[in-house]
This record gives C-alpha cells, sequence and structure tokens, in this order.
C-alpha cells in the first residue's frame, strides 16, 4: 500500500500538492493498480512565495478506481482492425 505525500511538481506548469490523503494499492508481484481512493489539493506555483499567494485557487482533486479483476466480455473496437 502507497499512501500520497504532500510534494512540490516541476514540469511546464509547476505545482504543490497539498492535504494529501488516502491509499494506493498495487499487485506486489504484477506491479498492477489494483485500487486508488486519493484526495490532494493542487496549487500552481513555482516557490512558497507563488503558493501562499495562489492558495485560494487551491484545486481539490478525488481519484478513485478499483480493478474489475473479471473484466467481462468487450468486443474488439472497428478501428483495431
Amino acid at each position: 500500500m502507497y499512501e500520497p505525500q504532500d510534494a512540490w511538481r516541476d514540469g511546464s506548469r509547476p505545482y504543490r500538492l497539498t492535504n494529501t490523503g488516502g491509499e494506493v494499492h498495487i499487485d506486489a508481484e504484477t506491479g498492477e493498480i489494483l485500487a486508488v481512493d486519493i484526495t490532494y489539493g493542487m496549487t500552481r506555483a513555482e516557490t512558497y512565495a507563488d503558493f501562499h499567494l495562489n492558495d485560494n485557487e487551491t484545486v481539490t482533486i478525488e481519484i478513485t478506481y478499483a480493478l474489475d479483476a473479471d473484466g467481462g466480455d468487450a468486443d474488439e473496437p472497428a478501428w483495431v482492425r
């Protein structure tokens, strides 16, 4: 099991993750994601000053996912043929 952590993310649009919580479950043998239930706040910012100035623009994001191990039957899309 993994838990999200507050962190800075770099890239073309840097941001800060805060108020993280939840869990990510991964199959130890296959590395397959089994279940996700996380929430976090995301604020576009490059520095702590930016973060504090833009704190009122924080967006809360929630992600929930559970693997359907049965998979069910699915038809192959025409574009694959």
